[in-house]
C-alpha cells in the first residue's frame, strides 16, 4: 500500500564530510503551494488498511443499494410494485472476483483508481502501470496543472463512490458480459 508518509523517509549522505540529509515525499510539495492553502502536509498515515476496507464496502453498500435510506436512488417501482435492495458488501475469500488493492495516496501525483478483471498493464497519465486498485488520494497531490489539496473528509465520500463504481464494473460483467 502506497504512503508517502513518516515512513518513505530516507536518510541521505554520511559519505566523505557530506552532510547528513533526511528527504521526505512532502519535500517535493512547493512551499508556496504550502503557504497558498495554509494547510500542513500529512506525514503519518491517517487511514489504515481496515479504514480504506470499511470504506470501500460502506461505498459498495450503499450506491448498489435502492432503499428508502438512500438520497436519490429509491422509490423503486416494478410492474407498479414498490420495491427495496438493502446490499451488504463482505470482504471473503469464498467465491470471490478478482483481488483489488486499496491504496492511501498522500504527497504525491494522483492515482486513479481501476477495475478488478477488466485492466490489465493499463498505463494511466503520469505513465505508471494501474494495477486493479481503488485510490485514497488524500493531502497534497499533484496533478497535471500542479499541486491541489484534497480535504480527507471529502475524499472519505469520494473513495467510496469510486469503490461502489469500479467494483460495480465486475458485478456488471458478471451479469452481462463486457459490452
Amino acid at each position: 500500500m502506497k504512503r508517502n508518509t513518516d515512513k518513505d523517509c530516507k536518510t541521505m549522505g554520511a559519505a566523505r564530510h557530506a552532510p547528513i540529509k533526511t528527504i521526505c515525499p512532502w519535500d517535493k510539495i512547493p512551499k508556496e503551494v504550502i503557504k497558498n492553502t495554509g494547510n500542513e502536509p500529512i506525514k503519518k498515515r491517517t487511514k489504515s488498511f481496515e479504514e480504506l476496507e470499511n470504506l470501500a464496502l460502506a461505498g459498495i453498500s450503499y450506491h448498489w443499494g435502492r432503499n428508502r435510506k438512500h438520497a436519490v436512488a429509491k422509490n423503486v417501482e416494478i410492474n407498479g410494485e414498490k420495491y427495496e435492495v438493502y446490499e451488504e458488501a463482505i470482504n471473503t475469500e469464498k467465491n470471490t472476483m478478482d483481488d483489488v488493492d486499496l491504496i492511501f495516496n498522500t504527497n504525491r501525483s494522483y492515482m486513479g483508481s481501476s477495475n478488478p478483471g477488466s485492466v490489465t498493464n493499463y498505463v494511466d497519465f503520469f505513465g505508471q502501470v494501474v494495477p486493479e486498485r481503488i485510490v485514497y488520494n488524500g493531502g497534497y497531490i499533484k496533478h497535471s496543472n500542479g499541486w491541489d489539496y484534497h480535504w480527507t473528509n471529502r475524499e472519505d465520500d469520494e473513495f467510496k463512490i469510486t469503490a461502489a463504481h469500479e467494483i460495480g464494473h465486475t458485478i456488471l460483467k458478471a451479469f452481462g458480459g463486457v459490452n
